[in-house]
Order: C-alpha cells, then structure tokens, then sequence
C-alpha cells in the first residue's frame, strides 16, 4: 500500500509540474522578469571584484550605504547559470526551481496521507497564481522552494523526526541570502510554536529554531547591517509596485476567481472538520497556516507563497471532511478514468509547453508582462555613449546589465536597497507629469529615455534633441551631447540574453 502511494503521488507531482510549468509559460510568456539584470549585474561586478560590493556603483541619483543587495545570492546562482549553458540555463533555473518547490509540497500533503487525488484537484485550482511567481528567472522562485520546504519540514516534527527543524538552519541561510521573504519563515514557525502550546505539544525546540534563525540573518556579506536593512524594507511603502496591489487590481484582476475559490475551499475544510482550527487537534497549524497566507494573498506578490501552502496543506484539511471523503469515493470507484484523464491532463500540458516554446526567453521592447529599450540600448551601445541616463523603475536594470559602466541610470527596480524611500516616487513622478526640469536640475542628466506616446516625450520636444526613436522608446540628448539621430519609425526588436 506505501509502495503504490508513493508511486501515485510520484505521478501527481510529475503531472502538477507539467501543468505548472505550462501555466508560468503562458503567464510570462517567456519575458525575463525585470529583477533578473540587476542580479546578474551585481553578480558580475562581485566576480570582478572578488567581494560583493558594499556600495552601489550603477546609479548617478542618491544611494544608502552601507547596500545590502538581498538578492546577491540568486545572482550569482544565475550568473553561474548563465555563463554555463546560456540563455538555457536560466530556463533550467526556472523550471527546476518550480519542480523543486512542487516536489516539496506534494511531500507535505503525502506525509499528511493526503489523497493524492484531491492533491492533483488543489494543484490545477492555484495554477494561476502558482505561476506568478515563476517567470525567468525570479530570486522569489527560490524562496517558494525554500517555503515548500519548511513546510515539509515542520510536518516531519509535527510527526515525531527529532533532526527536522534544526535541519532547516542551514536551508535558512541560503534563503537569507537569495531573497528578502525569508522572513515569512519567523511567521510560519511562529504559527506553529503557538499551535503546539494550544495542543499542549512539545513547543520548547520550536523557540530555539526560531532564536538561532534571528542570529543566522546575520551570515550574509554585510554582516549585522541586515538588521536595519530588514526594518526598514518592511515597513517601506511600495503603492507604485504593481505586484504589491490588491489581487482585484488592474491586469491581475482574473486572479482573483481562482484566489477566491480556493479560499472558499480552505474555509468550507476548516469549518467542517468540527471547528479544528479552535479545537486542540492536529488541524490546528495546517488551518492557521493556510488562512494566514490567504491574508497575505490578497496582495499579488504573495500569491505564489499562498499557492505553495494550499497545495501542501488543503488536501489534508479538505480530505476528511463530509464532501471530501465523498469526492474520495467517487474518485476512487472510477479509478480507471481518472487515471486516463490525468494522462490526457498531462499530455495537454506538454502539448502546451511545446506550442508555447518554453525553451525560449524573451526581451520584446513592448508587451504586458515586461518591456525593455532593447533598440535604444542598441544604438547607445554603437556610439560609445558615456554618462547619465535618466530612466524608469522597469528599464534600469536592463540598462545597467548592457551598458555599465559607460552608463549611469537614475533608478532601477532595486527599490528599497538601495535607493532612498522618496528617490523612485520622484523619478516616476517626473516621467508621469512631464516634469523633467526640476529632476535634471537636481541630477545632472545627459539623455533622458522615454516611452514612445508618453507625457514625457510631449514635454521633451523641443526642449531637448531627439537623437533616436523607434516604435516602443525615445532618447532625447541634452544640449552640448553630440549624438547622430536615428529614427526607426515604428520598427520594434527583441533583445537577447546575455
């Protein structure tokens, strides 16, 4: 019986990864996420350097010191990948981390004796928002792994595996050094050391991981400035980040049906199971879990991080209540016909991952899911163009990882690590209303790059000299820049990698 559970669950994994990865495929579109060059960018300069950097050398604007880049690690993941196999091995990256997350997951709910049927059901209903967090390459893929493991993790403690959690230390560390959300792991632990007293089951060890995992934030290269570095992002607003809007918000908005269903589901599970999330039961820390990130997942950005948990904590929940055992049942009766079905889900997927060439990256200069000025960087590039270039929030990074160090930007989407809280508001609010004098003024700038059709390239003609455009961007040069002009009409380009 254990030998052909594990054999079935080894095929629902196989078949969510499948699925997974064709819905992150059809969700990015294969655009590499505007992170990516700003990882390889610094993991580029800590090779040459031998250290990673302790200030920022990309950006002609104000920056902190001491910078604590939370993402050093990732790059350097990527830079390795990147300088191996190429654009493939950031592929590779992207779907092994989205396999390794799932892998963990599904091992949670097995060793919750989860029906690995409902598990397959729970995995198609938050393919959406599992993909969110898997576009090439994302350091947040990391810590979905990171997650899906100490969730499988505190279930081996929860089930009586002495070593589980102090075995977490070490995965800890790498998490601190890939991606700032390894702070959800204080939460998730927390949660669990206050279900354990409220089972009145042994809690002790659970404080003690939780105290050497506040000392380990420390091993990372800028030491105890991680601290303040963490107090401050945390409470740092981020209202012009798209992914920290509401799930209902704008172009994300047919989240939300999936999100809303599976929430629904959760609640149904926790409230049939005979009140378990106020009993002293077992339920207790899966069912605290889940409905704190379902909180949590009403923000886009942890959409992905809510997925992870409904996958390895639902069908446990779900599984023994009334219409759980019932859908076990029926699912069980006609075992014959969920097994085809669930090939043909299978071949569907790998259909699509096919059709959708999820072997391929893309850096398109137009698109919804990301844009970069892959022509105008092009001509900068021809002409040797040195000095400061005056760009937005998305583009920077793209800028720095092409052109540095010939060129400075004025912003880039590191955010909270480097610039101060009030730099990117000002940046993006000059590009929103045209008002580029009062910025340059104040930050010697030599070209300015724009959007083509925007309120900023209305404000800039005649003012500054158009040296170059095309059908996505602009760049305008200051007066005294000597720069050929370029008109490529409505022409677009993709860009490549590296």
């Amino acid at each position: 019986m254990e030998q052909r559970n594990t054999r079935s669950f080894g095929l629902v994994w196989l078949g969510l990864v499948l699925i997974l990865s064709a819905w992150a495929t059809r969700t990015s579109h294969g655009v590499i996420d505007i992170d990516l060059w700003h990882q390889l960018s610094l993991a580029r300069e800590t090779a040459q350097l031998g250290a990673v950097p302790q200030t920022d050398s990309y950006a002609y604007t104000p920056t902190i010191t001491p910078l604590v880049h939370h993402e050093w690690g990732a790059g350097i993941i990527e830079y390795w990948a990147l300088s191996l196999a190429g654009a493939a091995g950031i592929v590779a990256l992207t779907f092994s981390s989205l396999a390794a997350a799932c892998f963990f997951a599904v091992a949670c709910a097995w060793r919750q004796k989860a029906d690995e049927r409902i598990l397959a059901l729970a995995g198609i209903i938050v393919a959406p928002l599992f993909a969110m967090g898997f576009q090439p390459v994302r350091a947040q893929a990391y810590s979905l792994v990171f997650l899906a493991a100490l969730l499988f993790l505190i279930e081996l403690d929860r089930q009586g595996v002495r070593w589980a959690l102090f075995a977490w230390c070490p995965v800890f560390v790498l998490w601190v050094n890939c991606h700032a959300s390894y702070v959800l792991a204080f939460a998730i632990l927390g949660i669990y050391w206050l279900t354990s007293l409220w089972e009145r089951r042994r809690s002790f060890h659970i404080l003690g991981v939780m105290a050497l995992c506040s000392g380990l934030m420390a091993v990372n290269p800028y030491g105890l400035a991680m601290y303040p570095y963490m107090w401050r992002a945390l409470r740092m607003p981020r209202t012009m980040v798209d992914e920290w809007s509401p799930v209902w918000h704008g172009r994300f908005a047919p989240l939300l049906r999936p999100f809303l269903i599976s929430v629904a589901l959760v609640v149904y599970s926790v409230w049939q199971r005979g009140g378990g999330f106020f009993k002293r039961t077992a339920s207790a820390q899966p069912a605290a879990t889940i409905l704190l990130m379902a909180y949590g997942g009403m923000h886009i950005k942890l959409l992905p991080y809510f997925a992870i948990v409904f996958l390895a904590y639902f069908p446990g929940l779900f599984g023994e209540t009334k219409v759980g055992v019932r859908v076990s049942a029926i699912l069980t009766r006609n075992r014959n016909a969920v097994r085809v079905t669930w090939a043909l889900v299978m071949l569907v997927a790998i259909a699509g991952l096919w059709m959708l060439r999820f072997w391929t990256v893309q850096v398109p200069d137009h698109g919804d899911v990301a844009s970069y000025p892959v022509g105008a960087v092009d001509y900068l590039a021809r002409e040797s163009f040195k000095g400061n270039l005056m760009t937005q929030f998305n583009e920077g990074a793209y800028i720095s990882w092409k052109l540095y160090p010939r060129v400075r930007v004025s912003v880039d989407s590191r955010y909270e690590a480097v610039y101060p809280e009030w730099l990117i508001p000002l940046n993006e609010t000059a590009y929103g209303a045209g008002d580029w004098r009062a910025f340059v003024a104040r930050y010697p700038t030599d070209v300015i790059l724009t959007r083509r059709g925007s309120v900023m390239e209305s404000a800039l003609a005649g003012a500054w000299k158009q040296v170059y455009r095309d059908g996505a961007y602009s760049l305008f040069a200051r007066p005294g820049i000597e720069l050929p002009v370029v008109d490529n009409g409505t022409q677009t380009f993709n860009g490549t990698l590296p």
